[in-house]
């Protein structure tokens, strides 16, 4: 009877024991597999956050710039009057003209300044704009009453008629006087644009500025065209009508 109570004890020992086993080989299991999940703590490995494949590209500086001929309208290129004819004034009043844009003044700069306009550019580090635009202004010392103003007040002003979308020519054969002319007055047709009172200067690979003649009856101010020289094109000799 003692010999059967042992051999009961025994198996009921053997047979507790069994759990603890189990559990200590599954635990042995789960061990091991853990160095094979470690790779994936970082996804995508050394690569720098927001890239692809781990490369840095500066393409999307590159098209975050604004061309000012298109974020600046027409009508906000028309400063009024100034104090000083020099860059602060002409960027300040541009600045002044279009405070909702927030522009930067530090990537901007003025060139070609004249007595009623000069022309405001992106510098060529700028990261942030691109393109030049023609803006008007006048002097506050320069109003002289009595001065022809009901002659002047019946001319029309170039920035004012010429939108600033129609001052984008397109494509032209020729970089000269008459082709930049005649791709304005083709823009512009309902507007019938008389072509002898006009003139053209500082002709450049892809811009110019269209000017209203000194004697002109008809128009007064200047605008600054764009446009784009067929692949065949033959380089104008960049002067003005006579």
């Amino acid at each position: 009877m003692k010999k059967s109570k042992f051999l009961l004890l025994g198996s009921l020992s053997s047979l507790a024991a069994i759990p603890f086993v189990a559990a200590k080989c599954g635990g042995t299991k789960d061990e091991e597999k853990k160095p094979a999940g470690t790779p994936d703590k970082t996804p995508g490995g050394n690569q720098n956050p927001g890239t692809e494949g781990g490369e840095n590209s500066n393409n999307a500086t590159t098209g975050e710039k604004k061309s000012l001929s298109v974020l600046i309208s027409n009508e906000n290129q028309q400063l009024g009057k100034i104090d000083k004819k020099d860059k602060n004034s002409i960027l300040d009043a541009l600045l002044k003209k279009n405070k909702s844009l927030n522009i930067d003044k530090s990537q901007l700069d003025v060139e070609s300044i004249e007595n009623a306009s000069a022309v405001v550019f992106a510098k060529s580090d700028s990261v942030k704009y691109e393109g030049k635009i023609l803006v008007s202004f006048t002097l506050n010392s320069s109003a002289t009453p009595g001065d022809g103003d009901a002659t002047t007040a019946e001319k029309k002003y170039l920035p004012a008629i010429i939108s600033n979308e129609n001052q984008q020519l397109g494509k032209i054969d020729k970089k000269d006087k008459n082709s930049i002319l005649d791709a304005l007055l083709k823009k512009n047709k309902s507007l019938n644009l008389d072509k002898s009172q006009l003139d053209v200067e500082s002709i450049e690979n892809a811009s110019a500025v269209v000017f209203a003649k000194s004697d002109s009856v008809k128009y007064e101010g200047k605008i600054l065209v764009s446009f784009t020289l067929n692949s065949s094109a033959t380089p104008g000799d960049g002067g003005t009508t006579r």
